[in-house]
Formats: C-alpha cells, sequence, structure tokens
C-alpha cells in the first residue's frame, strides 16, 4: 500500500472499487481450475492464448487510441 501512496494512486475510489472485486477472485480461481480440469491442455492453453491475444490488442487499441 505504501509505494501506491507515494505515487499518487492510493485513493477512496480505488479502494472502493477493489473491495468490490475482492470476492469475484475466489470465483475466477474456482473457474480456472474447473476449465483446466474439463478441457484437454490443447484446448486450455489454446483458450488461454486466445485470450491473451485478445487483451494484448484491447491494449494496443487504447494505447493507439489516445
Amino acid at each position: 500500500m505504501i509505494p501506491y501512496y507515494f505515487v499518487g494512486q492510493l485513493n477512496f475510489g480505488n479502494l472502493t472499487a477493489a473491495l468490490l472485486f475482492a470476492p469475484l477472485a475466489p470465483v475466477g480461481v474456482w473457474l480456472g481450475v474447473w476449465m483446466n480440469r474439463r478441457l484437454s491442455q490443447r484446448a486450455f492453453f489454446n483458450a488461454s492464448y486466445a485470450l491473451l491475444l485478445a487483451t494484448g490488442l484491447k491494449l494496443v487499441y487504447d494505447a493507439l487510441a489516445h
């Protein structure tokens, strides 16, 4: 928390958002474990790579659009 304070990122809005989304973390972990057990290793990695690609493209788009 201290480094966030020094770079000006520690504020009430960020803390509220973190507390709001914290209960979703176990759901995400459970979903990942469920998918890993349900899908073949190849399908799981392909899905992971596809999501990483989509995330990367969105970040590049955001960087270029602003």
